[in-house]
């Protein structure tokens, strides 16, 4: 989590996602900050002991790019988001 301005931002490496993994994290490292949820909940839901039960909506969550290896990506340009740089 980071702080841009009014912004919070989530950034997130992985070589593959899940459908909705993004929204899915999202939303419950956020029941755990407003203290809905335990740290030992999400602890165990990381390590696949734990069902999840919420997924933040998709409104505000921004895809902002990807990193390719630039090599196998012929004219690739790495164009950020204004709110990214």
């Amino acid at each position: 989590w980071i702080e841009k301005g009014s912004l919070l931002c989530f950034e997130i490496t992985a070589d593959a996602f899940l459908h909705h993994m993004v929204r899915y994290l999202v939303g419950c490292m956020l029941q755990v900050g407003l203290e809905q949820r335990s740290l030992e909940w999400f602890h165990d839901l990381v390590h696949m002991r734990g069902e999840q039960d919420f997924c933040a909506p998709g409104e505000g969550l921004y895809f902002c790019h990807a990193h390719y290896n630039v090599q196998l990506t012929p004219g690739f340009q790495d164009q950020r988001p204004w709110f990214d740089s």
